[in-house]
């Protein structure tokens, strides 16, 4: 709805790009692997299995989390700038 009422109301033809990934994980590669500055969340579990202090969790193997790196997310949102500035 948020998205919508945007859209609606952009009178001033502000250049615009909505970005919507899935859960934010831990980086892949930028600034270095695993990096985070949070631990909440997702990000708290991945912590807690990385300690070892979680080793055991219920869920489905055949199943893929669907998280995406936060360096993937902020390398996005700067490729898209170029394309905004037309």
């Amino acid at each position: 709805m948020a998205e919508h009422m945007l859209i609606l109301n952009n009178v001033k033809n502000i250049p615009l790009v909505l970005l919507r990934p899935s859960a934010i994980g831990t980086a892949a590669n930028e600034p270095m692997p695993g990096w985070t500055d949070s631990i909440g969340l997702v990000l708290g579990a991945s912590l807690a299995v990385g300690l070892g202090i979680l080793r055991d969790m219920r869920g489905n193997g055949q199943l893929i989390a669907d998280l995406v790196p936060v360096d993937f997310v902020a390398r996005q949102l700067l490729v898209t700038i170029p394309y905004l500035m037309n």
